[in-house]
């Protein structure tokens, strides 16, 4: 089959969707990789064997910008034919969708990871809430990486038909279990590594990982990490970049990670393993998540989260069993759950080792990468049946 795979943004083929790239190169089908320019790109590097084209494609509303995509996208797919056509990100899952459309591409489809209008409100919600009513409308097939976002997509009207799927259990890519193993980690390694961010071997250490703004709870965590440094022996790991957006940190927020003797921010790297193996806890304190794959990371390395309990977050976390949900925007809860893991250590271990049997049962790469992959074939199928 010739497939088109389509994103906003490289980080999204390169690191969330990578498994399912490789697996549908290993089949023997032709991939096309879409997504924004950017510098240093690694995308022909890691894909040889596929074609990569950079077309620009804006996050904010950009009338004029975004026409201008709409039609280089057109007059792509309607060169190149494809058989398939997957969109993920919530403007590229726009602009694709009607391009293929304009053009009757057999199949048409996009996941949704969230929703960045879940928090906002006014006009600005109702604009956003009817694109991606757009986006479910004009696609063969539509899917959401939880049951929880499914259920509130329909609710807000965006999925009136229940059009929406979930494969499996969730998630948007599962987890790969090789590289996410406790096993790679020996005693002396994760000493090593402490010893390189100056964290003392009998620390409590908290990790965030994930775009490091205002909607990821980072607010709250950090008031929360405030209060319980002056309680007990921790210590916060921050990993990710630092975004400088409509949600970013205020400055005086950030003035107050840098001054913190026991906060390590630490940006975007491409071996998070390393830091989940020197973790107690994953703290994910957002007010909005599509499945929140990073906890199945977590999980993966036997470390229970504190999250949200929010849509998304539901799934990933089950409550008193692979981990804790705390009320959302709440400090007072979360310095409340952490402190549960901290003193009850058998109830820690007990949460980690659900959590890595969950994931190793139901959220391994390969198994999410299966059921893509036979939703491909199904669909291809369906579709050539009805030109018979």
């Amino acid at each position: 089959m010739k497939i088109c795979r389509i994103a906003s943004i490289e980080l999204f083929l390169v690191h969330h969707i990578r498994g399912q790239i490789e697996a549908t190169i290993s089949k023997g089908h032709q991939i096309t990789l879409i997504c924004s320019p950017e510098q240093n790109s690694k995308l022909k590097e890691i894909y040889p064997a596929a074609r990569v084209l950079q077309i620009p494609i804006a996050r904010d509303i950009s009338l004029f910008a975004d026409i201008i995509s709409l039609w280089t996208l057109t007059k792509l797919f309607w060169n190149e034919r494809f058989d398939i056509i997957h969109s993920v990100t919530p403007k590229a899952g726009l602009l694709t969708a009607i391009a293929s459309w304009i053009v009757r591409a057999p199949v048409r489809i996009h996941t949704f990871t969230g929703q960045v209008w879940q928090n906002r409100q006014g006009w600005r919600r109702r604009l956003l809430r009817s694109m991606d009513r757009l986006i479910v409308l004009v696609n063969t097939r539509c899917y959401a990486d939880s049951f929880s976002q499914a259920s509130f997509l329909h609710k807000e009207g965006v999925d009136p038909s229940s059009k929406i799927a979930v494969l499996g259990k969730g998630s948007l890519s599962g987890i790969n279990l090789a590289v996410f193993n406790p096993e790679k980690f020996p005693f002396n390694e994760r000493n090593a590594i402490r010893q390189q961010l100056g964290i003392p071997s009998s620390s409590f250490v908290i990790n965030f990982t994930g775009r490091i703004n205002v909607e990821k709870g980072v607010r709250e965590l950090v008031s929360a990490f405030e209060r319980l440094a002056e309680l007990r022996d921790v210590h916060l790991i921050l990993v990710g970049p630092m975004e400088e957006s409509a949600s970013a940190l205020t400055a005086d927020l950030r003035q107050r990670i840098r001054a913190h003797p026991r906060i390590s921010q630490i940006g975007y790297i491409s071996d998070p393993e390393k830091i989940f193996a020197i973790s107690d806890v994953m703290c994910l304190p957002s007010y909005r998540e599509g499945f929140g794959n990073v906890v199945l990371e977590a999980a993966a390395m036997g470390v229970p989260t504190v999250a949200s309990r929010i849509s998304g977050l539901v799934d990933s976390v089950e409550d008193g069993q692979t981990g804790l949900l705390a009320n959302v925007q709440d400090v007072e809860d979360l310095i409340k759950k952490i402190l549960q893991l901290i003193d009850d250590q058998p109830f820690r271990a007990r949460l980690a080792l659900n959590g890595q049997k969950r994931t190793r049962e139901y959220f391994s790469e390969e198994k999410v990468c299966h059921l893509v992959l036979d939703e491909y074939l199904e669909l291809h199928r369906l579709f050539n049946n009805r030109l018979v």
